[in-house]
């Protein structure tokens, strides 16, 4: 076995940023790395660690680079956020900080603080409503903090740090009112002694870019000031732009803060009428026909968009539209896109109250379980229109026939709309498909280019070309967008493929993917396995721009500009790395497109993450993790000297205590002759010499998760870090499957895995336990009815009878699950009447006799993936046939555990079970006894979770 080696570890005092370099030392003797007798006297990981064991959270850089900002929290208890200055010792700590916004100018930052965690428990076990965060504000050159008391929410304009908007809470003692009631509004300058503005009786508000102005909905108790006003923040000067009662939604400016548009709902019909601003409605709306020209009849709503210009004393009421969809502009200015409601269907009167009862045909679309999930989104569903601003023109963009319409912040010919209706029915048992269509944005004529299509599709950023992925011939193609040739395979001719080489589904393969797109949709970049490539949409000539597939490392483009669109020819490009085998991970530069020589910035022996950049600086943090790494935060002055990056936190330096463990890969041959990874894991102080139990974890594939690191926590599966310590030996094998085999594959692949390591010599082969959830727990139920080799199993949310389940829906969308059979992950390819034998040979359920492992599984009653029932099944049978067998239902909770102590309440009983056959400890008395419906859930573990 090659030997295990030490990643260099860091140790850094938050006040300096500076590193130092320590070596832990080892021996290496038959394979195996032995620790020297100061590692051997580590302890292992308990229950109690659990709880302070912590996580870097919410990390980010000041726009100009010069603080970075992270939290440190415990599992439970109180955290701290601090706030560190680069190049020097600067440093803030906030107690239960979080939540942080830095001022555009990285002076200020905003940000809140939780309760304690010691009063939010006692709340929830007194059943009463818990205790609410309050915001502060702290002045980073001096570090003061200030408490923004009885504030309920806290802006900073985007590009400006001259002031602070505090918008009050409501008074305690408040009657409860249906809509929201106002409060005062405060602007508060900052870089000033001015005094603050006040305005009073605020429900909602909005800044603009710049913060110059403000837009902000008034309801007093003085109706005759109700309304929206306009504040101009450097002049003082208001303006109201609709007086009235009624909801106002969806306020918005546009880009350059000299427009700006909301939605106001009339009140109630026993209100008084409700005056509104001006009214202009522009030709043709009530809405222009789709076709250029003519009226269409007035939507059945009783919501306004209205519109204002920089300099005018109100605003104009545009048009007719739905509250559920906010108004957006697009950025230039020159459109404001907005919603309007479907006509409800005309209501009669003096029916009776309708019953509960569901009314399944099969005519319908989609089931009944499904049009249940969905009717809040349908009920509130809208079609976009376009108000043409310069023309005063309104364009029909989507109706119900092209139901779903994307509109491109920066769209100026088209937008891209789509229709799954008449494929509704097929999405049951197979992929979504679409009719999608080409909208022209000036007369909302619409031409439809691909019919029954299901993947992917997109419009380049300068809107000349249409891009999609044709998954039965395995290529892209596109089509220039005015229509004037027809469509092209891009890449169909090229020496390499462009989907996924291992896919193992009965669908059709996808992509790797679409990087960007270059200037002026000169080229598109796209991904293979390893590489980066150039393709010209016009001519189809292709460039290979790294040499990826030839070192076995995959490149993938690093976006670092939210904002960006398209990428320039002549600048350089950043790159993230991956090495196949070894799952090393970098960053490189790439000169440019036009001259693609690589640089290499950082390679690192682990998983590098979370990479982010200063909105104004080249500084960069980042993550560096291993299995016995933990993920902490590191800062560097640039990408170009990520070299020199220095770690900023040590979250957990009680690791080094601890007995942990560490992972490499491995290489075994299934029974159809074909090497595949796996993840082999040991404990940190392990000894070639011994014989260890062996747990096997299983999904699908896992070997590129080799460095990932596991903290310590309760959960629903197995904690990889806790085995590991407590002396297991953990194998997460890769599994391939073949069509219509999705039982016998994972034999073909687990047995040998397991038996590659057995070669090893260090294993008892009495104590090799499985463990699996969900897929996995398929696998692992089907495994045990066709080998003894494990001494014990735990499958979680397992299917057991594929007929069964076949029929059932996943409740969590209301959605068939026929399509996971015919096209997913089930892997069948066929219906239960084409292949009947494959759905019996692959249920585990028809060979439960033949089990001889003892069967440990939890599988809860609110389940929407797998029905609980199938839970039910298997362990019924193995009663019925007097097999040891357990079952786990948290009530209420669903596929997996969410609630943290049941949680701990099935870690602790999964640990009992998995210690008792494979470590040799007691066997726990619920084993025996079982557990009585009266005294469920009665246990104390409270003692195993203290320190």
């Amino acid at each position: 076995m090659r030997a295990f080696f030490l990643a260099l570890t860091l140790s850094v005092s938050f006040g300096v940023c500076r590193a130092q370099e320590t070596t832990l030392p080892t021996r290496v003797n038959g394979g195996g790395t032995v620790p020297i007798a100061s590692q051997l006297s580590k302890r292992a990981l308990k229950h109690s660690d659990y709880a302070g064991w912590k996580s870097v959270a919410g990390a980010q850089l000041s726009p100009d680079g010069t603080w970075v900002s992270f939290a440190i929290n415990p599992q439970e208890g109180d955290g701290t956020l601090f706030f560190k200055k680069q190049g020097d010792a600067s440093e803030w700590k906030i107690e239960r900080g979080g939540g942080v916004r830095f001022s555009s100018d990285s002076k200020w930052a905003v940000l809140t603080v939780a309760p304690k965690f010691a009063d939010t428990e006692a709340a929830k076990k007194a059943k009463k409503d818990a205790p609410k965060p309050v915001s502060s504000l702290i002045e980073l050159a001096s570090g003061k903090v200030e408490t923004l008391e009885k504030i309920r929410r806290v802006v900073l304009p985007e590009e400006s740090s001259d002031f602070l908007a505090l918008h009050a809470e409501l008074p305690k003692d408040a009657p409860k009112a249906p809509a929201p009631q106002g409060t005062e509004l405060t602007l508060r300058p900052l870089l000033s002694d001015e005094k603050p503005t006040v305005l009073p009786d605020v429900t909602s508000f909005q800044l603009d870019k710049a913060g110059k102005f403000l837009v902000y909905v008034v309801d007093g108790k003085d109706d005759s000031k109700d309304g929206v006003y306009l504040r101009n923040l450097t002049s003082g000067e208001t303006v109201a732009l609709a007086l009235g009662p009624g909801e106002i939604s969806g306020l918005a400016f546009d880009e350059s803060g000299t427009q700006a548009a909301f939605v106001k709902k009339a009140p109630a019909p026993k209100s008084p009428p409700s005056p509104r601003g001006t009214s202009n409605r522009p030709e043709g709306d009530e809405s222009e026909a789709l076709q250029g020209g003519g009226k269409t009849p007035r939507e059945n709503t009783s919501a306004q968009l209205f519109l204002w210009h920089a300099g005018e004393k109100a605003a104009t009421e545009i048009s007719e539209a739905s509250e559920n969809a906010p108004p957006r502009f697009l950025k230039d200015g020159s459109g404001l896109v907005f919603g309007v409601a479907p006509t409800p269907k005309p209501k009669t009167k003096d029916v009776p109250e309708p019953l509960s009862v569901d009314i399944w045909t099969t005519r319908d679309g989609l089931i009944q379980p499904m049009q249940k999930i969905q009717l809040a989104a349908e009920q509130k569903r809208t079609y976009a229109r376009l108000y043409r601003i310069a023309e005063k023109k309104i364009v029909t963009l989507a109706d119900e026939k092209r139901r779903d319409v994307s509109v491109g912040a920066e769209a100026k010919k088209w937008a891209l709309g789509s229709d799954p209706l008449p494929y509704q029915a097929e999405s049951a048992y197979d992929d979504t498909y679409r009719d999608y269509f080409l909208v022209d944005l000036k007369t909302g004529a619409q031409r439809k280019v691909l019919t029954h299509h299901g993947s992917a599709v997109s419009l380049s950023p300068s809107e000349k070309w249409l891009l999609w992925w044709d998954g039965e011939k395995h290529s892209w193609w596109v089509q220039d967008s005015e229509g004037k040739a027809p469509p092209r395979d891009l890449t169909g001719a090229l020496k390499t493929v462009f989907y996924e080489e291992d896919w193992d589904t009965p669908a059709s393969p996808n992509p790797y993917g679409v990087a960007a797109w270059t200037t002026d949709d000169k080229r598109v970049l796209l991904y293979d396995r390893f590489d980066l490539w150039a393709v010209d949409p016009a001519s189809g000539q292709a460039e290979r721009l790294t040499q990826g597939r030839e070192r076995g490392v995959s490149f993938r483009y690093v976006r670092l500009d939210p904002e960006e669109r398209q990428i320039p020819e002549d600048k350089p490009l950043y790159l993230a790395s991956t090495d196949d085998s070894a799952r090393a991970t970098g960053f490189w530069r790439l000169g440019s497109l036009k001259n693609p020589a690589l640089t290499k910035l950082l390679v690192y022996d682990g998983q590098l993450g979370g990479l982010q950049k200063a909105k104004n600086s080249d500084a960069v943090v980042l993550t560096r993790e291993r299995f016995e790494v933990f993920p902490d935060l590191w800062c560097a002055p640039s990408l170009e000297k990520l070299s020199e990056s220095v770690r900023l936190t040590d979250a957990n330096p009680q690791q080094k205590s601890i007995n942990w463990g560490r992972s490499e890969r491995i290489v075994y041959r299934t029974n159809d002759g074909k090497e595949l990874p796996a993840i082999l894991t040991v404990p940190e102080d392990f000894d070639p010499a011994k014989k260890y139990p062996l747990l096997v974890y299983v999904y699908e594939k896992l070997a590129s998760g080799l460095h990932r690191y596991t903290r310590p926590g309760p959960g629903t599966s197995i904690n990889l870090s806790r085995y590991a310590s407590n002396g297991y030996v953990i194998l997460q094998p890769d599994i391939e499957y073949r069509e219509g085999y999705p039982g016998e594959s994972a034999l073909s692949c687990v047995v040998p895995a397991v038996q590659e390591v057995l070669r090893r010599g260090f294993i008892d082969e009495k104590r090799i336990g499985l463990q699996g959830h969900s897929w996995g727990a398929y696998q692992a139920s089907y495994l045990i009815t066709r080998t003894n080799l494990f001494r014990a199993v735990e499958a979680g949310a397992s299917v057991s009878n594929m007929f069964s389940a076949y029929g059932g829906v996943r409740y969590e969308t209301g959605m068939s699950r026929q399509f996971q059979y015919e096209k997913t992950q089930s892997r069948i390819g066929a219906t239960p009447w084409q292949k009947p034998l494959a759905y019996l040979e692959n249920s585990p359920i028809f060979w439960a006799d033949k089990v001889q492992t003892p069967y440990l599984s939890i599988h809860n009653d609110n389940d929407g993936a797998v029905p609980w029932t199938q839970g039910i099944e298997f362990f019924m049978a193995l009663k019925r046939l007097n097999k040891e067998a357990y079952l786990f239902n948290y009530n209420g909770e669903g596929h997996g555990l969410t609630n943290r102590e049941n949680q701990k309440h099935w870690t602790v009983h999964m640990a009992e079970f998995f210690d008792h056959y494979l470590l040799g400890k007691p066997r726990p008395a619920w084993m025996d006894q079982g557990v009585p419906y009266a005294e469920r859930g009665a246990r104390d573990l409270r003692p195993l979770f203290r320190e």
